[in-house]
């Protein structure tokens, strides 16, 4: 259970509380999922990960989504419920992904290095040929490795309710 306190008047998330069970899965457990990772993947030209960082994705999980998949897109969510431990290094392989700027900039235990280069790290880092970096009210930048960085600004002038925007921006564009 994740509880969001929001400001009525600006609408803008004050703080989380999460309820979880985010014990280790037992060996027994950890088998399964991979079992049904295995039986399943290859039914489908297309994984999107999103790894909320709760610990259902353990690194043999890891390695068979990266091991098995055809086109793996994957989105790693820093946030109050995993205090920054889940990073997109955990994957190995990726062919396309998606974070913030924030996530880039944890990944790369950098605040103030230029976000192409940050980019580019990631890129390299995971044989990973396109990256998304969300850049909240400044918009987004995208890296392809045979076009470049292309850039697209935030639509919109006021946003009313960001809570879901990145996993969205995940979706839209794996």
């Amino acid at each position: 259970v994740k509880r969001r306190f929001v400001d009525n008047y600006l609408l803008q998330k004050l703080f989380e509380v999460y309820e979880m069970n985010d014990e280790a899965l037992s060996p027994k457990q950890d088998q399964e999922l991979c079992d049904s990772l295995e039986e399943i993947i290859p039914q489908y030209d297309i994984v999107i990960v999103a790894d909320y960082g709760h610990g259902m994705l353990t690194p043999n999980a890891v390695d068979v989504l990266c091991g098995k998949s055809k086109f793996l897109t994957v989105n790693t969510q820093a946030n109050a419920g995993n205090r920054g431990f889940n990073t997109i290094s955990k994957y190995h392989r990726a062919d396309y992904v998606c974070i913030a700027q924030h996530e880039i900039a944890l990944e790369e235990r950098n605040q103030r290095e230029e976000i192409r280069e940050m980019i580019l790290n990631v890129s390299r880092k995971l044989s990973c040929g396109r990256v998304m970096v969300t850049q909240s009210k400044d918009g987004n930048i995208y890296y392809n490795q045979e076009e470049g960085f292309a850039e697209a600004p935030a639509f919109a002038q006021q946003p009313v309710d960001r809570m879901g925007a990145g996993d969205a921006v995940l979706s839209l564009t794996s």
